[in-house]
């Protein structure tokens, strides 16, 4: 029988990260299905890992995280979710804020030339000039 990552790793009692790790050092293969997707024979997970190796018919019924997490009461539930989403709301206008920065960076025109006030400015040659006229 071959089953996905996700359920050999719950299997194994593992995390699906050292499945991976396992396979990439060669210390557990993989097949594939029809469909291209990996999976591994429960006879491999059996020999790399021991008899400790849950069945497939417990780790179904199990219900993964969703069991975990009904030791934990409804009011530290609710407590964790309103502090993510505190997190969350904190995190939004932050963004907010540099969208907003970037939006003025790129709305930003600097001033036209006509309307910076040129001075004339007295050179020598502009002096020489004037005094050639007067003698004229």
């Amino acid at each position: 029988m071959v089953v996905n990552i996700s359920k050999a790793a719950r299997m194994a009692s593992k995390t699906r990260r050292t499945i991976y790790k396992h396979i990439n050092q060669g210390k557990l293969s993989t097949t594939r299905d029809t469909k291209g997707n990996r999976g591994i024979d429960l006879t491999e997970l059996i020999r790399v890992y021991g008899s400790d190796v849950k069945p497939p018919e417990s780790v179904e019924k199990e219900g993964g995280i969703h069991e975990e997490c009904t030791t934990v009461s409804s009011s530290e539930k609710m407590d964790l979710l309103l502090k993510k989403i505190e997190n969350l709301e904190s995190e939004v206008n932050r963004l907010n804020h540099t969208v907003e920065n970037l939006n003025n960076r790129l709305e930003y025109k600097p001033a036209a030339i006509d309307s910076v006030e040129l001075t004339p400015v007295k050179s020598k040659s502009s002096e020489i000039l004037a005094r050639l006229k007067s003698k004229l």
